[in-house]
């Protein structure tokens, strides 16, 4: 398993099914049982065989999410590619791919389908892209999460978007989401999937939700103004967003998946995620900037 340290990865690696788990970490901070620690890189191909000899499932859940594209390509595209090539020479059956509906590009998407043209406009979407061809040239499978809930920078980057505007959308957009559970359950699920072989597949999200519900979960938005989608395009833009997060905070972004898991995925609000947020989301992508006195409808 290659990402077992991030939010993603260290959900995927919790929801294990019993057995020993080989882990490539760049360092080895503790042991836990279950979990076997290659030290290495993901660009280290002595390290990634080490990782993969006698492995039957690798499971890929590391990704640079950054604004710098020679790193995102480094890591991203070619760490991936030296990665899966390990993998083919170790005769690993399975590759797992935890990817992002990024690669779709801008919204708004309603309820769009893994057929959905593809065009990243971020550097980590690109080069994320990229990591997805690698995998699927080798028989691989690749999942397209939205939102992960409980993640640090997301969600948390939005409501500060919001705030340096001073409002909200009004009415709000419909985003897919769901927990970082739910997304470790599916990605495990799909090591048995055969008939997936050499595709990509939408996280299955359930139903869309509200994204200020959502950002209600990451922080306040009490006393914010409610200002249309057209306003708050152009104000987040102004205070350094980039095109790409204005299309997020003001227009529908869901998803359906060909994933049919028997049932609807229920998204976890519970007070916990709320006090993930609380304890964990300290940093943003886009800096908390002083409001510029908008005025409008109070919530």
């Amino acid at each position: 398993m290659a990402g077992s340290t991030g939010y993603v990865g260290g959900a995927v690696l919790r929801g294990r099914p019993p057995g020993t788990v080989h882990a490539l970490q760049r360092t080895q901070d503790s042991e836990v049982e279950g979990i076997d620690v290659t030290v290495g890189d993901l660009r280290d191909s002595a390290a990634c065989e080490r990782l993969l000899d006698g492995a039957d499932v690798l499971l890929h859940c590391a990704s640079y999410i950054g604004p710098s594209e020679d790193l995102a390509t480094d890591v991203n595209d070619h760490g991936t590619r030296t990665l899966v090539e390990a993998a083919q020479r170790a005769g690993v059956a399975r590759i797992i791919y935890v990817s992002t509906t990024g690669v779709y590009g801008h919204g708004p998407f309603v309820g769009a389908s893994e057929d959905t043209t593809l065009s990243p406009v971020s550097p980590t979407s690109r080069s994320r892209l990229r990591a997805e061809q690698h995998v699927l040239a080798a028989g691989g499978t690749v999942i397209r999460p939205h939102i992960v809930v409980g993640d640090t920078q997301v969600l948390p980057a939005v409501l500060r978007a919001m705030r340096a505007v001073g409002g909200v959308p009004f009415p709000s957009p419909l985003v897919s989401a769901l927990s970082s559970a739910q997304l470790a359950a599916q990605v495990w699920a799909l090591v048995e999937r055969q008939d997936l072989r050499g595709r990509a597949v939408n996280a299955n999200h359930g139903a869309p939700v509200s994204l200020i519900r959502l950002v209600e979960m990451a922080g306040s938005v009490t006393g914010l103004a409610e200002l249309s989608a057209h306003d708050v395009f152009r104000l987040v833009q102004s205070v350094g967003a980039s095109e790409h997060q204005a299309w997020m905070l003001t227009a529908h972004n869901y998803f359906s998946s060909s994933l049919d898991d028997g049932g609807e995925v229920a998204l976890d609000d519970s007070p916990r995620i709320g006090q993930w947020y609380r304890d964990s989301a300290r940093a943003s992508l886009i800096p908390e900037l002083q409001s510029r006195g908008r005025r409008g409808r109070r919530r």
